[in-house]
């Protein structure tokens, strides 16, 4: 954050100066009112310490399972977002220094008892999650 918020305020300047000296239908017209209507999200990784500018750890987690023919073989879109659920919670317990099978038999397990979303709260990993339950 120390190096990219000034960078980003003088962008913004830019941007705002910008705006209206550019045809909104020209292509960097188009990448001007783009970065301008997408401000918040571009720069809600400056107020969270947690964020990241990107995702591309996340993309990169997610990539063996998109690339490929993995969803040609799903059977219907149901099973593709089965399947997506399943990815999800593999990579979020990898993520976590979980065991992905451990933690996929833990949460199906208990799944069906859950009644709320506190149940639910209680089963999303972290890395302590079995010395706790």
């Amino acid at each position: 954050m120390e190096y990219s918020k000034p960078i980003l305020d003088k962008f913004k300047i830019w941007l705002d100066n910008s705006v209206n000296h550019v045809p909104p239908k020209n292509p960097l017209g188009q990448a001007i009112n783009y970065a301008i209507n997408h401000w918040a999200a571009l720069t809600r990784y400056l107020d969270h310490g947690m964020l990241d500018i990107d995702n591309n750890w996340c993309e990169n987690q997610i990539r063996p399972f998109a690339v490929g023919q993995n969803w040609l073989f799903m059977g219907n879109p149901r099973g593709a977002w089965s399947a997506s659920i399943i990815y999800s919670l593999v990579v979020t317990a990898k993520a976590n220094g979980l065991d992905p099978w451990q933690y996929l038999l833990d949460v199906l397990t208990k799944a069906p008892l859950c009644e709320t979303g506190a149940d639910f709260a209680k089963l999303i990993p972290v890395a302590d999650y079995f010395a706790t339950n």
